[in-house]
């Protein structure tokens, strides 16, 4: 998911700057969303963790 993104954000750099589409805005923007898309994704993905030990636990409860 980090790498989705990362590759995501890059993209989407090299096209604003191919397309001489840069503006102070986009920078500070795409700076903001940064910061809070990945604490935000680093979220989901602890929260898929933990759903998933605890499927795996449930099922080896049901095995034993």
């Amino acid at each position: 998911m980090f790498e989705f993104s990362f590759v995501c954000d890059a993209l989407d750099g090299w096209f604003a700057r191919k397309f001489n589409q840069v503006s102070t805005f986009g920078a500070v923007l795409d700076m903001v969303t940064d910061r809070y898309c990945q604490p935000l994704v680093a979220n989901v993905q602890i929260i898929n963790a933990v759903r998933f030990i605890e499927t795996l636990k449930r099922k080896s409860n049901h095995i034993a």
